[in-house]
Parts: C-alpha cells; sequence; structure tokens
C-alpha cells in the first residue's frame, strides 16, 4: 500500500468520495526511549503554536482560516514499541467549495507550504527555541501533567501502569511522560533533540479524502526530509511473566477505583488475533459485556467496569469505580467472569450479539474518517494487508470454544486499588 519516495518517505492516500474534508496525518516514528519521551510532547506542542513565519497562534489561525478554515494540530502517540509525533490537518476539499482545477491545486500548495513552515522552520534564536514560547509551553504542559493526577480516574491508570511496567520505566511512564523528566529540559536541549528527530525518524505520510495520489506525491517529494533508510518496524512489546503485584493508595474521594493487569499475550494479526477482540468485546468492552451485565447490573457493585486490549503490547487491563466496601467482593466477580468465559459460562445468545454488534461497529467505523486514518497509518506503520472484508469474515469464524482457549492465556499481573476514604457511607 502507497509509496516511498527516494527520501525514504513513506506515502499512503486514500481515495474516497465519502468526506467532505480531506484529513491528512505527518508522523514522525521512532523507537520508545525514556529519555525521549518529554522531549516529543514537549516538542509537538511548540511545533504546534509557533513557527518563523506564523511567531504566534493568532498568526496561525489567521493563514488557516485564509484556507477556508482548516485546523492544524500536533500530538503524541504510541504503537507498542514506537513513540510518534503527528502533525494532522484537515481542510474542506476544494470540490466542495466550488473551486476550479487551477485554485484546488493552488489551495494543495497552500496547504503543503504550511506544513513546510510550521514542521521545518520553528521560531529560534542563537540558542535553540524562543525562550518565552518555550517557557510558556512547557509550563502549561507540566501544569496539564501535575493536574492529571487530581483526575482520580487517570490516577488510578497511571499508578496500574507504573506498578505493571515496573521494571521498564519507558512504559511505566505512558506517552505523555510525566512533570519530573518534563522540568529539566532546555530550549537548547530541544532544539538539539528536533534536528536529530527530523533527520533520524521513520516519516508516514496518510492523507485521507477526495484527492489522488497522483496530486498529493509531487507536494510530498517536495518536502525537505533529508534521505533516510527505511527501517522495518517491530511494534510488539513484550513483557515477562512476574509475581502479581498489589498496592493500594488511601486518598479522601467519594469514589474507589479498582484497576488489574493481565499479561495477554496475543498480538495484532499473529494467531488468536481475532479469537482475543471477541474475548475482549465479551468480557468488557461493551454494555452487553459481562463485567457490565453482572458486575455494574446485576450486582449493582460499580459505577463503571470495564476492559480494555493492547494488541501491541499483549497487555489486559479492567477499569471499575466501586465502593471501598466491596473491594473483595468485586475483584473475585472480575476474576469470576474470565473464568466463566474460560469454562464457556455464557449462553451462545450473548455471543451472538457480540459478535454482531462487533460487526455493527466495524460498519460504523467505516463513515468515520478519523477510524478510518488511523487504520491507515496501521497498516503503513505494521506493513499489514489485511482488508475490510477479510476483518469480517475473520471475525464471524471465530468460534466459542476458540474464546474459550484465549480465555486461559490472560493471567493477572497486577492491581492498584485507589481506595476512597470519603464513600463509607
Amino acid at each position: 500500500m502507497g509509496i516511498i519516495t527516494e527520501n525514504g518517505v513513506h506515502l499512503t492516500v486514500k481515495s474516497t468520495k465519502k468526506f467532505k474534508t480531506i484529513k491528512m496525518y505527518v508522523d514522525l516514528i521512532a523507537p520508545v526511549a525514556v529519555d525521549e519521551i518529554s522531549l516529543r510532547v514537549l516538542l509537538a506542542q511548540l511545533l504546534e503554536t509557533s513557527s518563523e513565519k506564523y511567531p504566534t497562534q493568532i498568526d496561525l489561525a489567521e493563514q488557516l482560516s485564509w484556507m477556508y478554515g482548516a485546523s492544524f494540530g500536533a500530538s503524541v502517540f504510541r504503537y507498542g514499541t514506537q513513540q510518534g509525533i503527528r502533525f494532522t490537518f484537515n481542510l474542506v476539499s476544494g470540490k466542495y467549495l466550488g473551486l476550479n482545477q487551477a485554485e484546488q491545486q493552488q489551495l494543495m500548495a497552500d496547504v503543503f507550504d504550511f506544513l513546510k513552515e510550521v514542521i521545518f522552520k520553528p521560531l529560534i534564536d542563537d540558542s535553540g527555541f524562543d525562550g518565552s514560547t518555550f517557557d510558556r509551553q512547557k509550563a502549561n504542559i507540566i501544569d496539564y501533567l501535575n493536574s492529571m493526577l487530581d483526575d482520580k480516574q487517570q490516577l488510578a491508570g497511571q499508578s496500574l501502569r507504573k506498578l505493571y511496567y515496573e521494571n521498564d520505566e519507558a512504559y511505566a511512564l505512558g506517552v505523555l511522560g510525566d512533570a519530573d523528566h518534563m522540568a529539566p529540559i532546555s530550549r537548547t536541549d530541544l532544539f538539539a533533540y528536533y534536528k536529530k528527530a527530523l533527520d533520524r525518524d521513520q516519516v508516514f505520510i496518510t492523507v485521507l479524502g477526495d484527492v489522488a495520489e497522483e496530486e498529493i506525491a509531487p507536494f510530498v517529494t517536495k518536502l525537505p526530509f533529508k534521505k533516510r533508510s527505511v527501517i522495518a518496524i517491530d511494534p510488539f512489546h513484550h513483557r515477562e511473566i512476574t509475581e502479581n503485584r498489589e498496592e493500594t493508595l488511601a486518598q479522601p474521594v467519594s469514589q474507589s477505583k479498582l484497576n488489574l493487569a493481565f499479561s495477554f499475550p496475543i498480538y495484532r494479526h499473529g494467531d488468536q488475533y481475532f479469537e482475543a477482540l471477541v474475548f475482549n468485546e465479551l468480557l468488557g468492552a461493551s454494555p452487553i459485556s459481562l463485567l457490565f451485565l453482572n458486575v455494574r447490573e446485576k450486582e449493582s457493585l460499580a459505577y463503571y467496569a470495564s476492559s480494555q486490549y493492547s494488541p501491541f503490547t499483549g497487555t489486559l487491563t479492567v477499569e471499575s469505580g466501586i465502593e471501598a466496601k466491596n473491594m473483595g467482593h468485586v475483584r473475585e466477580l472480575i476474576l469470576q467472569q474470565i473464568d466463566a468465559i474460560k469454562t464457556g459460562d455464557f449462553s451462545d445468545e450473548l455471543f451472538d450479539k457480540v459478535i454482531s454488534k462487533m460487526l455493527t461497529d466495524r460498519e460504523v467505523a467505516y463513515d468515520n474518517q478519523r477510524a478510518l486514518m488511523n487504520s491507515l497509518v496501521v497498516k503503513s506503520v505494521i506493513g499489514e494487508g489485511i482488508s475490510d472484508e477479510e476483518w469480517v469474515e475473520r471475525i464471524k469464524q471465530v468460534t466459542k470454544e476458540n474464546v474459550m482457549a484465549v480465555a486461559a492465556k490472560a493471567q493477572l499481573q497486577a492491581q492498584f486499588f485507589l481506595k476512597g476514604t470519603e464513600d463509607a457511607d
């Protein structure tokens, strides 16, 4: 799928008339490294908010308004062992704006001129990134990272991750890092890293909308990325099995949180991947799941209870909001739902409903531009060739016995309990 330019940039263009907007991602991807996480977060923030030509956010907004109300942003993301900086650009298709061919071409030229400015011409001085802009954005990020701890669901999630990855700091930190790693970064350090990342990272450009590859490719080849080797990416992170780790933190909050992490060594499109997707949906990823039906609805023991499966790290997590006095019972019920799947103690009717819901959700995703973009990126990054039709067929082929078998692979590794001291009543 797609092409690779002479300087090693991956380009994927999916042409469709389904959307009135054209969405573009420019992704810089590199292996996860503990000393780079915070650098990448701060770099994305700076490049999103200023450049040499557009030194303020007002200047950026004015330029975007001239491009018929286009939008631009920068963020960070992670696929298993890989961390990315993503530049996102959205614009209304010139065809829907009633532009003629020459005007459409000029609009696309303006888009890539804008991207060239914000990615390759940052706001700098002799010491690195502009001092006042750097200080302001760094302070904003540190404030945000500290404020995340006020969100108790976020706190519980972070704490579980640190417990699960106790021996692997890069993964314990998560994609946003933390304030302690952000604080020592200087503008000189960040500018040096910016140049390193721009020259070294694998570059993936993905475009989705009413536009053809031949319309985009000439602009992509003119972006001044230095020539780089194309490296096959292995995004799958493997963690050794350890003894179960447990931690309890008491805080004066009204709702307690019980989060569990399981080793679940099944990876994207490896053996049993589709069975793992169905298992997760049945366990806790939908409103018809066992966790929802039995823990939340039937027993009324949780404000919420759900599961998430990461096919890049082979991890299964369960999150729940509960009353502190019910912790032991809720933990037992969560484990019972996994045991029920292992032994096939769930009805054929529920199983069929889960499969049906997954297929319906997939159809809905076909009409979601962001979901389609993420699918395109993943396929490009890991070299996956599975079609949407094949995905549907593979889900349909999953049997009850298949799901029972994969359930046996879930092994509890970490438990974090945020014990609320105000919910005793």
